[in-house]
């Protein structure tokens, strides 16, 4: 009898143990075992951005600022107004490249900037498929919305200090969507920031803050929505207004091991910052 009873106690120790609510979980995979990389909690891919190459005719004007933000911080609103309907999208799927020279900051900016058009995000999953389909802005044959900066002008001052410096210019060059380019003017404020303590909260490296408002016409890029609909000017704006909010850094992003972001001196790398496992809980 007391050997039943001795089995029966191991059997439900093993099993309080092991169970999700009671016991420790992997602290691998905290995630269960459908995560896909269990070793970047709850994560799947990673976030490092893919940098874009930089064109040797830009780079020769200045500092190269990349904008590849592996947190994914960088943010382009789109909105579209009209009569029977409001719009609001988002994407953080911005990559690129900027140059500036803050010591001759009179020659402008160039660069290029690149926005996955299947990270655009209307907060609805169907109209989100519509926005990429072919009647719209067809992903699967023009994968990418791009601007490449090749000059700036009316550049001023408009404020500064000791840290930072922030001027208002426009910026010229081809905007492309859809397949179909069409040279742009951009009004934008450009923020050059020295690397400091306060700096390297948010990223390594000196910072260039890109900051821009501006519209597109639909009609000259070849976007009319689908045919005897009428659903531009109607239920889309005939116009679609962006805002854009990014900061690219001097130096090239680097993402931390997933599996230990907290360094070689973390006593148990895979459990981040942790440090110890937790024990199971006893009643």
């Amino acid at each position: 009898m007391r050997r039943h009873f001795f089995l029966l106690s191991t059997v439900l120790a093993l099993a309080l143990a092991a169970s999700p609510t009671m016991g420790q979980a992997n602290p691998c995979n905290p995630c269960g075992p459908k995560a896909k990389n269990p070793c970047n909690p709850c994560g799947g891919k990673k976030t490092m951005p893919k940098l874009v190459p930089v064109n040797p005719c830009h780079a020769k004007h200045g500092t190269v600022f990349y904008i590849a933000d592996p947190i994914g911080r960088n943010q382009v609103t789109f909105t579209s107004e009209a009569p029977l309907e409001d719009i609001v999208g988002t994407t953080n799927e911005i990559v690129g490249y900027l140059v500036f020279d803050p010591d001759k900051p009179r020659n402008g900016v160039r660069g290029f900037f690149k926005i996955a058009v299947k990270g655009l995000d209307t907060g609805i999953p169907l109209r989100n498929e519509h926005l990429q389909s072919e009647m719209w802005l067809n992903a699967g044959s023009y994968p990418d919305i791009t601007f490449t900066i090749e000059s700036a002008g009316n550049i001023r001052r408009t404020k500064g200090s000791e840290e930072y410096q922030t001027y208002s210019m426009r910026l010229f060059g081809p905007f492309t969507m859809k397949g179909q380019t069409n040279e742009a003017s951009i009004p934008a404020r450009i923020t050059f920031l020295r690397e400091s303590e306060k700096t390297r909260m948010k990223m390594p490296g000196n910072l260039l803050g890109v900051r821009a408002s501006f519209e597109v016409a639909l009609a000259d890029f070849g976007i009319v929505g689908p045919a005897g609909k009428d659903l531009i000017g109607s239920r889309v704006g005939e116009t679609v207004s962006l805002e854009v909010s990014v900061f690219a850094s001097d130096k090239k992003p680097t993402v931390a091991n997933p599996c230990n972001p907290c360094g070689p001196k973390a006593k148990n790398p895979c459990n981040p910052c942790g440090g110890k496992k937790r024990k199971p809980r006893s009643r």
